[in-house]
């Protein structure tokens, strides 16, 4: 339930404010944002960030073309041993 909580508590802030209190994440995920929250990652990207830094082919959404710049997209939650 705590996790829940926390979770909740941390998309909200995304939907929010998208850049706020995450980076760009590497590797695999490059591409995407990261939002730590403990030892859990929340993988992320905003449209309209995608597109001005050219990530779209990265992403690969397949909706991108029809997608409203205001949308944030969640991809998972991974635990940071597996990041």
């Amino acid at each position: 339930k705590q996790n829940q909580r926390r979770i909740q508590h941390a998309v909200d802030e995304i939907l929010n404010s998208p850049k706020r209190n995450s980076k760009f994440a590497k590797g695999q995920w490059r591409g995407k944002r990261e939002r730590r929250i403990g030892n859990l990652r929340i993988m992320y990207s905003h449209c309209e960030e995608c597109r001005n830094k050219s990530h779209t082919a990265i992403n690969n959404c397949p909706d991108c073309d029809s997608t409203a710049d205001d949308v944030v997209t969640f991809y998972t939650i991974i635990t940071s041993h597996k990041f």
